[in-house]
């Protein structure tokens, strides 16, 4: 688990974030507390793998997909991206298993940030301002359209 927040904080805060505005997807959005001036690389990670989590949970609740079917879904993900890396074990503990696959996609898998450096013209880290209501309009818009597979197909487009 990430030494700065946990699932539940990541789904408390209202604020998005993306590394670049306007964005042309939501593949790099996160939600951040109000309190956070800055978002250093290492933070950034830990926001995305807790959005990752989420976006797991609200994946599996939201169309009632089994575990082995989410993890099929990220398996065949994790395949495209990179053949060699061995995906995480299903386990008992869902939490523990989500944990395991955002630090498989994240942390461990070099395709996020890859894409992530071919669209940023700024490097990390990046001062947060107040955020202005027509932004966060439009950057929530694109964070509650985006579920799972498309999260997941924005990430192997871009291989």
């Amino acid at each position: 688990m990430n030494a700065f927040f946990s699932l539940y904080d990541y789904r408390q805060w209202h604020w998005l974030w993306t590394p670049f505005f306007p964005p042309q997807t939501g593949l790099f959005l996160v939600r951040y507390p109000g309190d956070l001036l800055q978002i250093t690389l290492p933070r950034y990670q830990d926001l995305m793998k807790l959005r990752l989590q989420s976006l797991m949970q609200d994946w599996m609740a939201g169309t009632s997909a089994s575990p082995q079917e989410t993890h099929q879904l990220l398996c065949q993900t994790l395949a495209a991206l990179d053949p060699r890396q061995e995906p995480p074990k299903l386990q008992a503990d869902l939490q523990i298993w989500q944990t395991d696959w955002a630090d498989g996609l994240i942390e461990m898998n070099e395709t996020f940030f890859q894409q992530l450096s071919r669209h940023m013209e700024r490097n990390f880290p990046f001062r947060l301002h107040p955020p202005i209501p027509s932004e966060q309009a439009q950057l929530r818009s694109l964070y509650q359209q985006m579920m799972l597979p498309q999260w997941l197909n924005e990430l192997t487009k871009g291989r």
